[in-house]
């Protein structure tokens, strides 16, 4: 954990934007807060911030709706900006729908089990919220596993950021380089070398740790068939 403030001044003394006894003034800091949210919100859609990651399970039919309110399916603050795997329970399995275009799925005959899926943003007028929306080719109830990134809050001065000291430093290393490229630092590409240094470090790590990967869960053993049997796959 580590405060806000706390990042952004040794951000600005590391580029030797303000001196180690120097306290930022407003400019400094309102520069240094937009970019340290942007930041974030960029490493998070890149899958760099493995605390974001959510796993949900919805009994629907047809749509999944996301956001701040009790009658959605998932209820999240903040709406998140991409969903990185839907995928229907099999049995004792759960196998991945593929992500496709609305109009792809409403030229599908929509009264089985869903396969396809889409998702959106949109504005609920009786929740008066917006809301993220999965919409699938289904016309069944079914039972649907949802991963997707937390979307992280627009943070302010005073606030703390409690993530993994590892992603700190990640953060910290990306101000740094941009607050070097914004105000016209000489050593900005130097920052640049150690902000994808450290990218690529916390890509191995997750890789080893719980790896990012969303590939289509399809099986692939000759032992599918009898375990499929025992799930119940298909009835």
């Amino acid at each position: 954990m580590i405060s806000v403030n706390g990042l952004i001044i040794n951000a600005l003394k590391s580029i030797g934007a303000i001196g180690e006894e120097e306290v930022p003034g407003g400019y400094y800091q309102n520069a240094a807060l937009h970019e340290l949210n942007s930041l974030c919100t960029e490493l998070n859609l890149e899958d760099y911030i493995s605390e974001c990651r959510k796993e949900k399970f919805v009994t629907t039919t047809g749509t999944v709706t996301i956001g701040n309110s009790d009658n959605f399916d998932i209820k999240e603050e903040l709406v998140p900006d991409s969903i990185k795997v839907v995928a229907r329970k099999v049995g004792n399995r759960y196998l991945r729908l593929i992500k496709c275009d609305k109009a792809t799925i409403y030229a599908r005959n929509r009264a089985s089990l869903p396969t396809l899926y889409t998702y959106g943003q949109e504005y609920d007028e009786n929740e008066h919220c917006m809301k993220g929306v999965i919409f699938t080719d289904g016309g069944t109830s079914a039972t649907l596993l949802v991963i997707y990134n937390k979307k992280l809050p627009e943070y302010t001065i005073d606030d703390e950021l409690w993530l993994s000291d590892m992603t700190v430093n990640l953060i910290e290393e990306g101000l740094k380089y941009r607050l070097a490229v914004r105000f016209k630092m000489p050593d900005a590409p130097i920052f640049e070398d150690g902000f994808n240094d450290y990218k690529r470090l916390v890509q191995n790590v997750n890789g080893q740790n719980n790896p990012m990967t969303y590939e289509n869960l399809v099986g692939g053993s000759y032992l599918d068939n009898y375990y499929d049997c025992l799930g119940g796959v298909g009835f």
